[in-house]
């Protein structure tokens, strides 16, 4: 058996990970994959999670820690953990990025597209807001019983 199989094997695989263990592998992204073109494995295994990883990707939502931009475009230079966490919940709930932000952040979306939501989270209590807009959001939801495209 050759090193590379046995640290293969060693590896834990995205099914036996707990849904925290996969939110810590938000920050691994390097790609977020834009109309089928290209694969991820960290991304791949968020996704494939589902609504299972939704409260833990939102608890990561205040994470600064900064890390390369996994969109494919607009490109933004202060990517942090907590905007990929936010990106990827979206995608796994089918929800619109400017149907959470607060009404004013909405308005600037419309001219000025992603780079609103930039703007609205480069305030740390924006991003915390957000963070809790994203609790009630999910908990109204879950009481609701609504999956991902029913909302």
């Amino acid at each position: 058996m050759t090193l590379v199989t046995v640290l293969a094997l060693s590896v834990a695989t995205p099914c036996t990970l707990t849904p925290e263990a996969l939110c810590e592998r938000v920050s691994q992204v390097r790609l977020i994959p834009f109309k089928g073109l290209g694969t991820d494995e960290a991304y791949l295994a968020l996704m494939n999670a589902g609504e299972a990883v939704v409260p833990c990707l939102i608890e990561k939502i205040i994470d600064t820690t900064p890390m390369p931009d996994p969109r494919m475009a607009p490109k933004y230079p202060g990517t942090v953990v907590g905007d990929i966490a936010f990106f990827i919940l979206l995608e796994i709930t089918g929800t619109e990025l400017e149907g959470l932000l607060p009404e004013t952040v909405r308005e600037s979306f419309r001219v000025n597209g992603v780079y609103a939501y930039f703007d609205y989270v480069a305030n740390s209590d924006n991003r915390v807001q957000l963070q809790q807009r994203c609790r009630d959001w999910w908990r109204q939801r879950k009481s609701r019983g609504e999956r991902n495209g029913e909302d």
